[in-house]
């Protein structure tokens, strides 16, 4: 459920950011860091979600 409420809100752009610090950045830079924030946190924690949960969700006979 998490994976997907995620994905919904990182494509609307609704996702929590870190405005306080960087709302003065340019575009540039705050892409970067969003970028960076997805590269070094949300895809290494759904990765290690679908390994951890895989035997559970995985229908075995």
């Amino acid at each position: 459920m998490f994976l997907l409420g995620a994905a919904y809100t990182l494509k609307h752009d609704e996702h929590v950011g870190v405005d306080v610090f960087y709302k003065g950045w340019s575009r540039k830079r705050q892409a970067l860091v969003i970028l960076m924030g997805a590269l070094l946190f949300l895809i290494p924690f759904s990765l290690m979600v679908i390994y951890l949960s895989w035997g559970t969700a995985v229908i075995t006979e």
